[in-house]
């Protein structure tokens, strides 16, 4: 079934571009440009391009972001007539008649002088196809490192389009010892690095905030000498194109290769930045760039703009208003308060830890946290060195200070007393940033020896500009211990606030329990590790999100309302309910939205509009979906 519906999408894909090869180019664009706007008007993933867009230009009305989604769905539109005729154009050397000379075009000779190749860095940005082609039609030879598509009909069309350009076609994933053949060949390697890199990329900021960054082209420039050529290519008014080739990135080793890599990547991304805000309906804002959580001292970076969306002020009467301290909390600079972490061990070990059992508990601004591991030793006797990381906030001011506090460690029934390491991250330990220190602990353990070892420590609510609260607690960051992973039963128990403020969308492992004002999760050893996430959301008036109060989420379409839906908490979903309730003239059932859904019911209760209708269906679902988490007390049973 999933075959048949690709080699559909691939069939119409193929009839609607007919008219894109066979009009005059002017035509072709319009066309281009209709099918754009037609993709827009059917909301495809318009959710994530306003998203996007939003987190990108925080300081944008509405009005602008949803004027630069419709360009950015039209320029999109032209790109892919333009890509439809490339091969065309390039067999009668046709160039000139859609491309402006390239300006810069002397860089790409200056970069191969030295016949180590040239990288040719570029972003999903504009028909950045043509760039290869181009420069293959004025004497440089060219490779694309491609990505293969889900879709095989799709991914034939594209290969068949590349290599209509001129240029070769290296398969991402394949013969890791191709580009550097096409370096050593002094060929230019073409790569776009712009996309979400997940857990194997670099974090480097990229428009105000962290993304993880494909890091091959730093570490391929860095390994081989090659210069980096950064290019990229803008449509002009009259559809025409015109290409920059920026000075080359200079290429310079420490010997600390994770630095060097970081720097150079910030580097390039720098330049990508300065060419998206000059011209943001060119760039490709259809993938969700921000998707990977950078390391802690980074993450409230993201999700202060991911939870905030505008925040709006506490209404003077609403339903379980936050403490006044709380209040004044949202405006303080500071964006991360702490994150907490379990155990892990920092040199290989051949204990294997065999049940976490974490536990959290909200008191005041702050989280207890409570870890009982149940560990066993291997063939031989051995002292394991292991590590509780302190991740160090991140204020806007730039400082930071630890975040942990009353930290203690008891193994079977012994307390040891920590030695305090600085960090950042080891070099042993990829993938942890962000660490201003390690409390480190030597367990002694015997043959096939058990251990019970209890950690207790506090630790600050993250919390964003606007307010709302988050917390991450991370599952043996870096590093595993010997074996798979153990079993691990985690219980978040929320204090004096209350679970219908969490937002769904955000906890992480999604198959989560509620027990009561708790939420829980019980990790099966052969489980892959996910780190846990909650979020926290004060409840305020959920209208003043909306242009028109009056209709809020009802002038939504479809994928906008499940992005919204998503983005939302249970508490916020009964207030809809109930406002789509007021609406008609019938009761409210929740009598605390009392002061925010005013007026008495209808003596006589009106049909439901068709939107009406949607909505509450949607609204139901999401709250049948929440109370299907909720799990007896029984299930919920604790490691002693």
């Amino acid at each position: 079934m999933k075959r048949l519906a690709q080699a559909l999408v691939a069939g119409l894909l193929g009839v609607l571009l007919v008219p894109g090869r066979a009009l005059p180019y002017a035509a072709a664009l319009a066309w281009g440009r209709g099918l754009g706007r037609v993709a827009h008007a059917l909301g495809l993933r318009r959710a994530v391009v306003l998203d996007n867009l939003r987190r990108a230009f925080p300081e944008w009305s509405e009005a602008e972001v949803r004027a630069t989604a419709r360009r950015t769905y039209e320029t999109w539109g032209m790109a892919l007539v333009d890509l439809a005729r490339g091969p065309a154009l390039a067999r009668r050397g046709g160039w000139s008649e859609v491309m402006e000379p390239i300006e810069g075009l002397e860089r790409f000779t200056e970069a191969r002088a030295h016949g180590r190749g040239a990288i040719l860095l570029t972003g999903h940005f504009g028909v950045f196809a043509y760039l290869g082609g181009a420069a293959v039609a004025t004497g440089d030879a060219v490779d694309f490192l491609v990505q293969t598509q889900s879709n095989p009909w799709v991914d034939r069309w594209l290969e068949r389009t590349w290599r209509g350009l001129g240029v070769g076609v290296i398969r991402r994933g394949a013969d890791v010892r191709e580009p550097l053949r096409t370096l050593r060949a002094n060929r230019c390697l073409a790569l776009v690095a712009d996309q979400d890199a997940r857990g194997d990329g670099v974090f480097v900021d990229f428009l105000g905030r962290p993304a993880s960054t494909p890091a091959g082209p730093a570490a391929l420039a860095l390994r081989t000498g090659a210069p980096i050529v950064i290019a990229f290519l803008v449509r002009g008014p009259d559809g025409r194109h015109r290409a920059f080739v920026e000075p080359l990135l200079v290429v310079e080793s420490t010997g600390d290769r994770d630095r060097d890599v970081e720097a150079l990547t910030r580097t390039h991304v720098r330049v990508l930045e300065k060419w998206v805000r000059q011209h943001p309906d060119h760039w490709y804002w259809f993938h969700r760039r921000w998707k990977t959580a950078p390391p802690a001292a980074l993450v409230a970076a993201v999700v202060a703009a991911a939870l905030s969306l505008g925040a709006a002020p506490a209404p003077t009467s609403a339903p379980a208003p936050r403490a006044a301290a709380d209040s004044a909390r949202a405006d303080e600079p500071t964006v991360f308060g702490g994150a907490g972490a379990s155990l892990l061990p920092l040199s290989p070990t051949r204990v294997a830890r065999v049940i976490e059992d974490v536990s959290l508990v909200r008191r005041g601004g702050s989280w207890s946290i409570e870890v009982v591991d149940v560990m066993v030793g291997g063939g031989g006797p051995e002292t394991v060195r292991v590590g509780l990381p302190d991740f160090e906030s991140a204020p806007d001011s730039g400082a930071s200070r630890p975040t942990l506090e009353d930290v203690g460690f008891v193994v079977d029934g012994d307390s040891l007393a920590p030695a305090i390491e600085p960090g950042p991250a080891r070099p042993d330990l990829p993938g942890l940033g962000g660490i201003g220190r390690f409390y480190t602990w030597a367990v002694p353990f015997g043959a096939e020896e058990w251990k019970l070892a209890r950690l207790t420590y506090r630790v600050s609510a993250s919390r964003t500009q606007g307010g709302e609260e988050l917390l991450f607690y991370y599952l043996n960051p870096g590093t595993p211990w010997r074996g798979p992973s153990g079993r691990v039963n985690a219980r978040f128990d929320l204090g004096d606030e209350s679970v219908e403020d969490v937002v769904p969308g955000w906890l992480r492992p999604q198959h989560f329990g509620i027990d009561g004002n708790a939420v829980v999760w019980a990790l099966a050893s052969e489980e892959p590790e996910e780190d846990l996430v909650l979020a926290l959301r004060a409840f305020r008036d959920p209208r003043a999100q909306f242009p028109d109060a009056a209709r809020g989420p009802l002038g939504l379409t479809p994928l906008e309302r499940d992005d919204w839906l998503g983005r939302s908490t249970p508490r916020e979903w009964r207030f809809w309910l109930d406002f789509v309730r007021a609406r008609r003239g019938e009761a409210i059932r929740d009598t605390s939205f009392t002061a925010l859904l005013p007026g008495a019911p209808r003596s006589k209760p009106r049909a439901p509009t068709r939107a009406e209708r949607d909505l509450a269906a949607a609204l139901e679902r999401r709250l049948s979906e929440w109370e299907s988490h909720r799990l007896a007390a029984a299930d919920t049973t604790r490691t002693p």
